[in-house]
């Protein structure tokens, strides 16, 4: 009897389109009727139980596309096709994705809500919010995050008018090395931007930088296992004249350093040191240096003055009286008097310098050093009236000479 309905039943298959189980009509290609009123018949269609391990055995192309399985404990290993099933379960084969996909179940809505009301946000164009702690790049064995936002690993915050660029960003390699940053640019390329002001903070170093075309100011602080420095850097706007501080405090110095120079090597410093006081320098414009003196840290006495020792690099300038102060003294027996001269024993005729505002209030004692008479040129002053020179005699009320510049001739102040 089964083999002679057979025929009839594979004719049927290719006769109708449409297979109907417990129905003469089915409505679809393939109807299943139940018996939802006999309590001794089990309704539902079971598909194929296999369990992961198995599954993962199996490769699936894009023919079977919309497989269905009922998977009985989930993969051990879960990888390739199967790296989703993880858990027992329908599953079924998306073969675009060329895995197997957990047909889910319970409350699927999101958690996000549309932002100004209780909607549930169903599309990714909505505005949205969510009331509870948000994090990003932590797991469950993670602490419970007590910030409104907490995302472990690097993160990025931008925002452009189309002119302005503003950011906050960790880990950034906009300027060359890695850096926590906080900035704004003319330029959505900080290192083509003519004008940005930036944080910038990264291991040893904390930064404050602004710069309006080519000019700029740099404000930071540096630390390292020997010590800790600081700098304040200004310059101008095409960076030739540069002021700065820095304070240094580590293995290789420990002093104020404060700075006025130009590219060219010109320059003015100050550097103030604990121990040895203040010292400046300076140097031309083809970067030589010009002068060096260190301050003493006490005070001089009354009527004491500055002295500098003359030193040929860095000269120290110490008080001293002036009674204790030595002048210069030497014969001369022609030629003119020198700026720094103070007793001169002519053995000649010699000559004055010219009187002007450069040596206003120099002092020459001028003293006859022969048996006979010398004379000294120059342009002298006594009782109102100017005279050319000046005659040194042996005598006692002839032989010496106090001349004072005025700036315009020299008075006699004394003779002798």
């Amino acid at each position: 009897m089964t083999k002679k309905l057979l025929p009839f039943l594979v004719l049927g298959s290719f006769t109708f389109a449409q297979v109907g189980i417990n129905t003469q009509n089915p409505k679809a290609t393939l109807e299943v009727l139940g018996n939802p009123s006999d309590t001794n018949k089990f309704d539902g269609i079971i598909a194929p139980r296999i369990t992961g391990n198995q599954l993962r055995s199996k490769t699936y192309t894009d023919l079977q596309t919309g497989a269905l399985v009922y998977v009985t404990t989930a993969d051990s290993a879960p990888a390739g096709q199967t790296i989703d099933v993880t858990s027992v379960g329908y599953y079924y084969f998306n073969g675009d994705l060329s895995k197997w996909i957990k047909i889910s179940s319970g409350n699927l809505s999101e958690p996000w809500k549309v932002q100004g009301s209780n909607a549930v946000s169903t599309q990714n164009t909505e505005n949205i919010y969510q009331q509870g702690k948000v994090a990003v790049g932590t797991n469950s064995s993670s602490a419970v995050s007590t910030k409104q936002l907490d995302v472990a690993g690097d993160f990025r915050a931008k925002y452009s008018d189309g002119t302005n660029y503003y950011g906050l960003e960790t880990n950034s390699s906009d300027v060359g090395i890695p850096v926590n940053m906080m900035y704004y640019s003319n330029n959505a390329d900080l290192n083509s931007a003519t004008e940005s002001s930036s944080v910038l903070v990264y291991s040893g170093t904390s930064a404050l930088q602004s710069s309006s075309g080519s000019g700029a100011v740099t404000a930071g602080v540096f630390s390292s296992s020997t010590g800790s420095n600081f700098a304040l850097v200004a310059n101008n706007q095409n960076q030739s004249i540069s002021s700065s501080i820095w304070g240094h405090n580590d293995a290789n110095e420990s002093n104020l350093y404060l700075s006025h120079s130009r590219t060219n090597g010109e320059s003015a410093s100050m550097t103030i040191d604990k121990t040895n006081g203040v010292t400046f320098n300076f140097s031309n414009s083809a970067g030589n240096a010009q002068g060096a003196y260190t301050f003493p840290r006490t005070n001089g006495s009354a009527d004491q003055v500055l002295v500098t020792n003359g030193g040929s690099g860095s000269a120290n300038l110490a008080w001293k009286s002036v009674s204790s102060i030595t002048q210069k003294i030497r014969t001369l027996a022609s030629g003119t008097v020198a700026a720094d001269d103070f007793t001169i024993l002519v053995t000649g005729n010699i000559m004055l310098p010219a009187a002007n505002s450069s040596n206003l209030g120099k002092v020459y004692n001028l003293i006859n050093d022969t048996t006979g008479n010398v004379t000294v040129s120059g342009t002298f002053r006594i009782n109102g009236g100017n005279f050319s020179n000046y005659g040194l005699t042996a005598s006692d009320s002839g032989r010496g000479v106090v001349v004072q510049s005025t700036g315009a001739a020299w008075v006699l102040i004394s003779r002798y």
